[in-house]
């Protein structure tokens, strides 16, 4: 995911957003494939906190969760599909876990999610398997508590707002230095 992790004293964070139902008609990278506003303003925004996290010295990526392919590079290309994560055949959450994998055993990472409840509870399944085999990644969920796609979007808005400030909603905004871990992360230790 971040190409070959030879040191485990780098920070990395990881931004995961959903894939959506609009899609164009041909194969396409998924950054271009998934058409509609939410997902294109959702890319926006945390491609943007994924800059701003490098900038703070964290090694700093963002995945499409599919419900078809599991965790996609921005750049991959994909066919179109029609698949929810809802559906009896999406990506199970073995696919998922495999593919965190080289993550939880490089160490030090946080999973900054924004996703709603299906992806997210696949996500955090992967997350307990990962757990299970002995290794540990932080995830913490920024729509905790959001009702519904407006609340999702209000989210979004706020941390492009804040940005510049010292906002404690964007720890991956602090220097690495900092070392502070965000309230309400899910890791081995406290989740």
């Amino acid at each position: 995911m971040f190409g070959q992790v030879v040191s485990t004293n780098v920070s990395r964070t990881l931004f995961v957003i959903p894939c959506g139902a609009a899609k164009l008609s041909r194969p396409s990278p998924a950054r271009t494939l998934y058409t509609g506003s939410m997902f294109q303003y959702c890319l926006t925004v945390v491609e943007e906190e994924a800059e701003l996290s490098g900038t703070a010295g964290r090694s700093a990526a963002v995945r499409i969760l599919s419900a078809r392919h599991g965790l996609l590079d921005l750049d991959t290309h994909v066919e179109p599909y029609d698949r929810r994560m809802t559906d009896r055949d999406a990506v199970p959450t073995t696919v998922v876990a495999d593919q965190l994998m080289p993550l939880a055993e490089a160490g030090d990472t946080d999973i900054h999610t924004f996703l709603p409840r299906p992806y997210l509870a696949r996500l955090l399944a992967a997350h307990e398997m990962i757990e299970q085999r002995g290794h540990s990644i932080r995830v913490h969920d920024h729509y905790l508590g959001t009702r519904g796609i407006g609340y999702q979007r209000q989210v979004l808005a706020t941390l492009r707002s804040t940005r510049g400030t010292d906002d404690s909603r964007a720890p991956w905004r602090r220097p690495v230095s900092d070392g502070q871990a965000e309230p309400g992360a899910r890791s081995g230790s406290d989740g």
